[in-house]
C-alpha cells in the first residue's frame, strides 16, 4: 500500500505519528490527526531535505510530464522513507507504470485530459485534483472510481474563510476518501483545528511562500499540538431517519355477559 494512504487512513483514525527526519522523540510520540505535506514547484534535493528536516509527512514535485523523470530521482533518493509523489496536468499512456517505476508513492492528476489508464495502476496511489466548483453529482461518481484520495483546491483567498471552510464540508459530505487540501499562505496556526474537524486528512504549502521552511516548522508545531478529535457524531442518516414504530397493540376485547 502507498505510504500516503496508510498514513491518511491512520490520520482518519487520530492515530497517525509525525513521520518527518525533522520530527522530535517527543513529538513523534504524540499521535496527529492531520498531515502535512510540502509542495515543490521542482525537483530539487535541497529544497526536499529542508521540507523534511521541518517537518514535513510528504512531498509533492510538481513536473510538466514525466520526459523530466531523471530529475525527480535525487530528490527521492533524499526523501528516504518519507513519501514522494508527482503533480501531473495530464496522465497518458504509461505514465503510471513510470511513476510505479521511479518508486514515486503517489501521483495528483486531473480527471480532463487524462486517459483512464492511469486509473489502472496498482503501486501508486492515484489522486484526483478537483475543484471547488464540481458539481456534487460529479462529486458522488469519486466514491465508485477506483482513485484512492482527492486534492481540492478551494480559491486563492490569502486567508481561511468561512466560505473555504463551506466548500470543505461540502466536498467531505459528498465523499468518504481522504481528502487533501492547499491552504492559504497566511492560514493561521489556530485554524488547524477547523480544517481537520471538517474531515480534511492533510493540508498542503507551497514553496513559494517567503519562508517556506519556516512555514512547515510552524504548522508542523500547531499540528502536534492540536487537541484529539471529538467522537464522531452519529452520522446523518442516524439522526435523519426516524426509530421504526412499534406496533400497536390491538384494542382488547370484552366479552358481553
Amino acid at each position: 500500500m502507498s505510504k500516503l494512504l496508510d498514513s491518511l487512513e491512520k490520520a482518519a483514525q487520530g492515530a497517525v505519528n509525525p513521520i518527518g527526519f525533522g520530527v522530535s522523540k517527543t513529538q513523534a510520540a504524540q499521535p496527529s490527526s492531520l498531515l502535512l505535506l510540502a509542495s515543490l514547484s521542482e525537483a530539487g534535493v535541497n529544497k526536499a531535505k529542508l521540507a523534511i528536516k521541518k517537518g514535513a509527512d510528504a512531498l509533492l514535485i510538481r513536473i510538466k510530464d514525466l520526459g523530466e523523470a531523471t530529475k525527480l530521482v535525487p530528490t527521492i533518493a533524499a526523501a528516504g522513507d518519507i513519501p514522494c509523489g508527482v503533480a501531473l496536468t495530464e496522465v497518458k499512456g504509461q505514465i503510471p507504470k513510470n511513476v510505479e517505476e521511479l518508486g514515486l508513492d503517489f501521483f495528483v492528476f486531473q480527471a480532463e485530459g487524462s486517459t483512464c489508464e492511469v486509473l489502472r495502476s496498482e503501486k501508486s496511489a492515484k489522486v484526483l485534483e478537483v475543484e471547488s466548483s464540481l458539481d456534487d453529482g460529479l462529486l458522488e461518481t469519486i466514491d465508485d472510481l477506483p482513485i484512492d484520495a482527492v486534492f481540492l483546491k478551494a480559491g486563492d483567498a490569502p486567508f481561511l474563510n468561512i466560505h473555504q471552510l463551506m466548500i470543505y464540508q461540502r466536498v467531505v459530505n459528498h465523499l468518504s476518501k481522504p481528502i487533501i487540501v492547499a491552504v492559504p499562505p497566511n492560514l493561521k496556526d489556530g485554524d488547524l483545528e477547523l480544517v481537520r474537524d471538517r474531515g480534511i486528512g492533510a493540508v498542503l504549502i507551497d514553496d513559494a511562500l517567503d519562508k517556506f521552511g519556516e512555514r512547515i516548522h510552524s504548522l508542523r508545531q500547531a499540528i502536534d499540538a492540536l487537541p484529539s478529535p471529538n467522537k464522531k457524531k452519529q452520522s446523518k442518516l442516524d439522526v435523519l431517519v426516524p426509530p421504526p414504530k412499534t406496533q400497536a397493540s390491538a384494542p382488547e376485547e370484552y366479552e358481553d355477559d
